[in-house]
């Protein structure tokens, strides 16, 4: 039974904390019937003739809202870029149905995409996910768009103990096709797309529903005469479906999350600095909506606390590649540095007790463990440091810099960003 009710508190209109929407829909499904029985698989078109639609005009939008309110089931994916905004947009939507292909192209539909909720949320419709947890929210956060009667085949892989529950393992053990991940980390608003990037797209719904089909059948003869395990599955992409987009406000204790990843032992002063770049991170990304990574990678912000450098050339050296915000305000970075260095210092004068300070220290490493790096963060922190010097390179003097993260903002289009 739901416990969905109508109407607010008082305090959950004051927190934000709001019920889900669709909650009682979603609590209601009652999984039976043709939803626990086998399937007979249908083979996938092979994706060089199955027909293709890139849609990008709201006449043609209108069509496809039509046609999916008129499936029995299609799959979803969502492409988003995050490097070059704080809060980070959908660029794209895939859906594919039993014979065809659509891409959406949801930068230029934004303000439009609203209408696909009425299949989204009809529960007489499936809707086939792969690792939906980012998706579901994004579409909330975004689109104002929300999903009931999902089923997730990454929860499938999961609780079949494959090897992998990527879509790149299910593409090869049910396919035989090996997924080319080159465009993972590619930047999704370009326009116009070119057509490998296309058909990257394409390839993560085209295949999606034969991929249902197979785990589907596969989770009934692992599981026991109850379908268990299938069962599981639509509980776990129900709760998935309940997610509700949240935002995540600062406080001045957000930095200690990263900080019990360091492998480097703060003294005072230094935690001190690595409070407050971080907190002067945040707001210069909220700022300029710019990624906190953008305005200044994990790693180097460690190194810049672990050193707190005194002058220009030392503070750039702590840069490799020097971030272009990091430049525009090297001074007043200098500046908050040694204050920050000071307010330590007057801090431990007026204070007997020193123990206090150094019980605030969020960190478990030993001196061995000594390291100027996040592990978690460092693949990602090179894959950054490159695209911060292919943005560098393009930037001839402070003027331009201003003018780029101020006006240029690399958007092909005009996008209104859902805060």
């Amino acid at each position: 039974e739901s416990n969905f009710s109508f109407g607010f508190d008082l305090r959950e209109q004051q927190s934000g904390n709001y019920p889900h929407p669709y909650e009682y829909e979603i609590n209601a499904l009652k999984y039976s019937g043709k939803y626990l029985k086998p399937n007979e698989p249908t083979l996938y078109l092979d994706l060089e003739i199955t027909p293709y639609s890139w849609v990008d005009k709201l006449s043609d939008f209108e069509t496809v809202v039509e046609k999916l309110e008129s499936v029995q089931e299609f799959a979803v994916d969502l492409e988003a870029h995050s490097y070059r905004t704080y809060q980070g947009f959908v660029c794209l939507m895939q859906i594919s149905t039993r014979n065809e292909d659509i891409i959406i192209d949801t930068l230029a539909l934004r303000e439009h995409m609203h209408k696909l909720n009425s299949s989204f949320t009809d529960p007489k419709i499936l809707k086939i996910f792969h690792g939906s947890r980012s998706d579901i929210v994004w579409l909330q956060r975004d689109f104002g768009i929300y999903v009931v009667n999902m089923f997730d085949t990454g929860q499938a892989a999961t609780l079949l103990q494959f090897p992998s529950a990527s879509l790149a393992y299910l593409l090869k053990h049910y396919c035989n096709i090996i997924a080319d991940k080159k465009y993972q980390l590619a930047d999704w608003r370009i326009r116009p797309l070119p057509d490998p990037m296309i058909q990257y797209a394409r390839s993560d719904t085209h295949y999606l529903l034969y991929i249902y089909d197979r785990i589907k059948n596969d989770l009934i003869h692992s599981g026991n005469a109850q379908s268990n395990l299938l069962m599981v599955t639509w509980q776990k992409s129900q709760e998935l479906c309940l997610l509700k987009y949240e935002k995540n406000p600062f406080n001045k204790h957000s930095y200690q999350k990263l900080l019990e990843e360091c492998k480097t032992p703060l003294n005072s002063q230094q935690l001190t600095v690595f409070e407050g770049l971080f907190s002067w991170r945040d707001r210069t990304a909220r700022k300029s909506d710019e990624s906190v990574r953008y305005v200044l990678p994990n790693h180097q912000l460690l190194q810049i606390a672990t050193t707190m450098p005194e002058t220009l050339v030392d503070l750039l050296g702590c840069c490799k590649p020097i971030p272009p915000l990091i430049r525009v305000y090297s001074s007043d970075l200098l500046h908050l540095i040694k204050e920050w260095k000071q307010g330590t210092v007057n801090s431990l004068r007026n204070s007997a007790d020193e123990s206090s300070i150094d019980a605030s220290r969020s960190t478990s490493a030993s001196i061995e463990q000594q390291q100027t790096y996040f592990p978690n963060d460092a693949s990602d922190d090179m894959e950054m440091d490159k695209m911060i010097d292919e943005d560098w390179k393009a930037i001839s003097s402070l003027e331009n810099i201003k003018k780029t993260h101020l006006k240029a903002k690399l958007h092909p289009i005009n996008t209104k960003h859902t805060c």
